[in-house]
């Protein structure tokens, strides 16, 4: 005869932790739930709130609350970043908030301002 298995009781089982969202997952939850995207869109709180709501590995936190679209790019293609690589950037803000330092992005900064 076999034996029956041991039932463990439910005291003291842990439940695990729930599985780390890649980058590219996060942006395509973020993408289909257009409150999410308007709450991440609307502030810095309102970014690290919904950062919050997801098992993002700390550099990938780091690199969608502090980097620039260039650095976010660059880690979604998979490739080391390059000082003589460039981004096109296109955007209807008025580009006050991107301070990352590279140079594309300064140029980018630089070109709005004159337009106004």
């Amino acid at each position: 005869m076999a034996k029956k298995a041991k039932r463990h009781a439910k005291t003291g089982v842990k439940s695990k932790a729930p599985r780390r969202v890649k980058l590219a997952g996060f942006f395509r939850k973020l993408w289909s739930k257009p409150e999410l995207m308007e709450k991440f869109s609307s502030s810095p709180a309102g970014r690290a709130e919904v950062l919050a709501q997801f098992n993002l590995s700390g550099a990938h936190k780091k690199l969608i609350s502090e980097g620039c679209v260039r650095d976010i790019m660059q880690e979604l293609a998979g490739f080391k970043p390059r000082t003589e690589s460039s981004s096109v950037l296109v955007c209807d803000d008025d580009g006050e908030h991107i301070d990352c330092g590279h140079p594309e992005c300064k140029a980018f900064v630089a070109t709005l301002r004159q337009k106004r």
